[in-house]
């Protein structure tokens, strides 16, 4: 996914964090995505970045993290103030518009796992395959209201 001489894998995660969807669904993607993760590369110390916020996919992200043991950062906008914040270990807020965090975000990681999301989701995932990067996807859909 990456060169192995790495010390730090800095995974980041996007996807839904106001839409509703299959949290339970959204849950088993992010497993799968972290367990090949961790199994690739066993012996680095991993951080999962994403949106700061405690909602959505991020929630569940840092969730998995913190479970895992792993370190968590936060990359937002200030907007993101508004929202309910995971604790993260490392807060880095760019900008007062959603999306002015992206150029950062996307050019900060090893590996990205998206998980459904809308159009900042596939934005993003288009910086960073254009990066030449390691991405797992998974599609999920939005729920109704």
């Amino acid at each position: 996914m990456t060169d192995q001489t790495n010390k730090v894998i800095r995974v980041g995660v996007m996807g839904f964090s106001s839409k509703p969807f299959d949290r339970d669904l959204a849950n088993r993607y992010l497993e799968d995505a972290f367990d090949k993760i961790a199994k690739i590369f066993p012996d680095r110390e991993i951080v999962i970045v994403s949106g700061l916020t405690f909602i959505g996919i991020p929630a569940l992200a840092y969730a998995h993290a913190t479970i895992r043991g792993w370190q968590t950062e936060g990359i937002a906008c200030k907007k993101a103030h508004d929202y309910p914040k995971f604790p993260c270990n490392t807060v880095i807020i760019i900008g007062d518009e959603w999306g002015e965090e992206s150029e950062e975000f996307t050019s900060s990681c090893h590996v990205y796992v998206r998980v459904g999301g809308g159009p900042q989701s596939f934005r993003e995932i288009e910086a960073a395959r254009k990066r030449n990067v390691s991405i797992l996807e998974y599609d999920l859909d939005q729920l109704p209201a």
